[in-house]
C-alpha cells in the first residue's frame, strides 16, 4: 500500500491518546484524538499514513510543520508509539493531549512535567521514554464520583457535558498553537483563563554607527565632496558623549 510521504521536516509532535476503533471513538478516554481532529481541520492536515502503530497527518501551525500523531495500540500501550516517533525525531519537541478526571469539564492545564496521575496512557509513555519531563496537554472530563474510572473514561460523556468539553477543545487548539510556536508560558496562561497580550514583533537589530548622516552626507562621501570615510564613522559631535540609542 502506498502512503505520501510526510514532509522532511517536523518541527512539533503533537501526540493525541485514545483507542482505535469505533467502540471507542465517542468516549471521554478519547479526547485527545478529538483534539488532534479539531487542529487537522482548522489547519487542513494532509498526508494521511500509518507509521511506528499510530495514524499521522501533517499541518502547517504558527508556520511550522506539525505532525498530529494518534497511536493506535489501544490507551495502555501507548508509549511504544510515542518512543518510536521520538527516536526517529530526537531533537524535535513534542507534547501529549489527554483526557483527566482530575479536571473538571471544561478545564485545560498545560504542564511540563509531572506524574501520570493515575492515567494509563501516560504511564505507558513514562515508562517508556524512562522520563516523565516533557509537555502535556491535559483536557478535563470531570471526576468518576462513584464509577468505576474504567467505565467511567469508556463511557461516552452526557449531552450536558458536551458544550464545556467543545469550548475545552477551543481553548486547547489555542494552547497547541502557542506550544507549537515555542510559548510555554503563554499556552499556561491561556489555559487558566488569562487573555494573551499580542505578541511584539522582533524589530531587526540595527548596527552602531552615525546617527545623524543623511543620504546627502554619504553621497558626499563616496565622491569626495567633504566628509571622508574617517568621518562616517564617527558620531555626529552632539552626540560623541551620549551612549549609542536603543
Amino acid at each position: 500500500m502506498f502512503f505520501k510521504r510526510q514532509p522532511k521536516g517536523v518541527d512539533y509532535l503533537l501526540f493525541g491518546l485514545g483507542n482505535p476503533g469505533p467502540r471507542y471513538a465517542g468516549t471521554r478516554h478519547n479526547v485527545g484524538w478529538w483534539l488532534l481532529d479539531l487542529l487537522a481541520e482548522e489547519h487542513n492536515a494532509s498526508g494521511r499514513q500509518s507509521r511506528h502503530r499510530s495514524i499521522a497527518e501533517f499541518c502547517e501551525i504558527c508556520g511550522r510543520q506539525v505532525a498530529l500523531i494518534k497511536p493506535t495500540t489501544f490507551m495502555n500501550l501507548s508509549g511504544e508509539s510515542v518512543r518510536a516517533w521520538t527516536r526517529e525525531y530526537p531533537d524535535t519537541p513534542f507534547c501529549v493531549a489527554y483526557d483527566d478526571t482530575a479536571l473538571d469539564v471544561g478545564k485545560v492545564r498545560i504542564r511540563e512535567k509531572g506524574s501520570a496521575g493515575g492515567h494509563n496512557g501516560m504511564k505507558s509513555i513514562i515508562q517508556c521514554l524512562g522520563s516523565d519531563e516533557f509537555v502535556r496537554i491535559r483536557i478535563g472530563v470531570g471526576d468518576s464520583g462513584d464509577e468505576d474510572i474504567s467505565d467511567y473514561v469508556l463511557a461516552d460523556p452526557p449531552e450536558a457535558d458536551m458544550p464545556g468539553l467543545h469550548n475545552a477543545l477551543r481553548l486547547a487548539a489555542r494552547c497547541a498553537g502557542e506550544l507549537v510556536d515555542g510559548s510555554i508560558g503563554r499556552a499556561q496562561h491561556l489555559a487558566s483563563g488569562q487573555e494573551l497580550q499580542p505578541k511584539k514583533e522582533r524589530k531587526p537589530r540595527v548596527p552602531k554607527g552615525p546617527t545623524r548622516l543623511t543620504m546627502a552626507d554619504l553621497i558626499a562621501g563616496k565622491l569626495g565632496g567633504g566628509t571622508g570615510p574617517s568621518e562616517l564613522g564617527r558620531p555626529a559631535e552632539d552626540d560623541a558623549d551620549k551612549p549609542a540609542g536603543d
